[in-house]
């Protein structure tokens, strides 16, 4: 034994002995939180930090992703030297060097007790009820947070990556931020000076992220599942064929976030839609290639109510997303304007050569069938790939903000399963009169409707996400938290039910597509019947990205095979 672990072990026993003669007197006394925050700093499960909510005085642990509570192991330790402060779990002492492991009981309350000892012979306590979940924790701390960014301390804590980053931005974001108490973020990570590109839970190396807080959404889940399902049956956007790693959609990951130490409940932490997902051409030579603009007021492709004006970022509903003129860098209107008159003129016989008609044709469907009424002439991308080419001057389209569907709009007001979607878009409008057929995507409709467009598969999507929350304790408390007794801030946001919500959107799906069904004159019968001329069709028949049949598998390029995009 070393002279150092002697004097340790010494000194351990004889404050020990103090804390049995003066924890239960009257010298001992609540102990401060920042002092109990900065002990915890030391205690780790399964190797991560514990964090605090100071406010209602629980703490939090992450048990690691893809867990069952019930009867996980989690271990305990202790870390660094402390001479004066110590620590037990249910009555057990964590020593330094020792571990403490456990099975987890979900219906066995758990404390773990920080006491500090001084040297007046006192001693100060505080016993606080830890929870575990299988998600990760995100911490933020800010002495500000506004619409504009400022400095934070980012904090990403999970069994297989562990970030902090002390000079990253936050701001809050998104129109229900103006009037929602649970806000949204947006997230910039920096060293300081420079960004700093990361690639955190899997997702893209970035350095700028969404924390999304799907406050109007009673399922908290409607965007992430709208998005998965938009990645597997939508159609690959035009230029992937120059950039095969263009994508239209985002992934995200849930996670448990804690601000300046108070618990605000589930998050989606995403990538963004932006030039780099999309895979647009940069800005080169002082010329401009690619363009995105993201529609953050209702627009229509037709009506133009002010000038395009290149001095402005904002205009007649669409933002220019890249380049970034709050950025100095140079934009130009004039694609989007010239576009605007194609539509307003009438003659759009060739307007399958001006957009990328795939694309547009299934982000309509979508509108369809999860009755996306606020993404008919809002809350999307529209994008060129490149100006400067023939090829990459078509009108491209990425979804955004699908909160407001699957039953319920942005006001949280249930939406009739069986009622038809007015879609005014005037570029929807055109592609009805290219096809003469107002439901264009009918046949599209009929090549999902037995692989991801299927009622089971579809539930699905959203049982995942129910099981998550649940399994993970999260349920529970975003509930506590938002609807539950939370204060002046939970008053109005919408009453939470889970369970509920479930059986909500479960009903809706199958009553949704028994109408689509019939609407697109694709009954049960015909379905089945399709089925039975076609019992090889997974394996012989072969679609090009527009739906059409092929002969056989394309020589290269992407084809759809069972509903699902394939390269060769």
């Amino acid at each position: 034994m070393t002279h150092y672990s002697f004097l340790w072990r010494r000194h351990a026993l004889l404050c020990l002995l103090l804390l049995c003669m003066y924890v239960t007197s009257a010298h001992t006394q609540t102990l401060p939180w920042d002092r109990t925050i900065k002990a915890l700093e030391s205690v780790k499960v399964n190797g991560v930090e514990i964090l605090c909510d100071t406010t209602e005085s629980w703490a939090l642990a992450t048990i690691g992703p893809m867990q069952k509570m019930k009867g996980a192991q989690v271990e305990f330790t202790l870390e660094g030297f402390m001479l004066s402060t110590f620590f037990s779990i249910n009555g057990d002492t964590l020593k330094r060097g020792t571990p403490i492991r456990i099975q987890i009981d979900p219906d066995k309350e758990y404390h773990i007790q920080v006491i500090e000892t001084t040297s007046n012979m006192g001693a100060w306590s505080r016993s606080i009820p830890l929870h575990f979940t299988t998600l990760p924790l995100v911490c933020l701390n800010a002495q500000t947070v506004s619409r504009n960014y400022g400095s934070a301390a980012f904090r990403l804590m999970s069994k297989e990556q562990t970030v902090f980053v002390p000079t990253a931005k936050i701001k809050w974001r998104g129109g229900s931020t103006r009037v929602l108490p649970k806000k949204s973020f947006g997230l910039k990570l920096t060293d300081g000076t420079e960004k700093m590109d990361l690639p955190l839970l899997g997702m893209r190396n970035d350095n700028n992220w969404i924390l999304d807080a799907a406050a109007i959404d009673r399922s908290r889940m409607r965007n992430r599942v709208s998005f998965e399902l938009w990645e597997d049956f939508s159609a690959r956007p035009y230029q992937s064929e120059m950039e095969p790693m263009a994508k239209t959609s985002i992934r995200g990951q849930y996670v448990e976030l804690f601000l300046n130490n108070r618990y605000e409940g589930l998050y989606c932490l995403s990538e963004k839609i932006d030039r780099k997902q999309l895979k647009l051409k940069k800005f080169k030579n002082e010329n401009l290639r690619g363009l995105l603009f993201k529609a953050t007021d209702h627009i229509d492709f037709g009506n133009v109510k002010e000038t395009f004006d290149n001095e402005r970022a904002v205009c007649n509903g669409w933002t220019f997303s890249y380049p970034d003129l709050e950025d100095g860098e140079a934009i130009d209107w004039e694609p989007l304007s010239e576009f605007y008159r194609y539509i307003s003129s009438g003659e759009t016989k060739n307007i399958a050569e001006e957009i990328d008609e795939p694309v547009w044709s299934d982000f309509f469907l979508l509108i369809d069938l999860m009755m996306g009424l606020d993404n008919i002439n809002k809350n999307l991308f529209a994008y060129f790939y490149d100006i400067t080419s023939g090829k990459g001057r078509k009108l491209g389209a990425a979804p955004w903000d699908m909160d407001a569907t699957w039953g319920r709009d942005w006001k949280e007001r249930m939406l009739d399963p069986c009622a038809k979607v007015g879609n005014s878009n005037k570029l929807h409008i055109a592609l009805q009169k290219l096809h003469n057929n107002s439901y264009y995507y009918a046949q599209r409709y009929a090549e999902m409707r037995n692989s991801h467009f299927c009622a089971d598969s579809l539930k699905e999507r959203f049982h995942r996400y129910f099981d998550l929350f649940a399994e993970s304790g999260a349920a529970q408390r975003e509930t506590q938290r938002w609807s539950e007794g939370g204060g002046d801030d939970v008053l109005q946001m919408p009453q939470l039910d889970f369970d509920d919500e479930r059986r909500y959107i479960d009903e809706w799906i199958d009553k949704r597509l028994e109408f689509l069904d019939n609407l697109f004159k694709i009954n049960t019968d015909i379905t089945q019947h399709y089925n039975d001329d076609h019992s090889t069709r997974n394996e012989t028949r072969i679609y090009d990205l527009s739906g059409k049949p092929l002969k056989s598998k394309p020589e290269r390029g992407f084809y759809i095979q069972n509903g699902k995009k394939w390269l060769k």
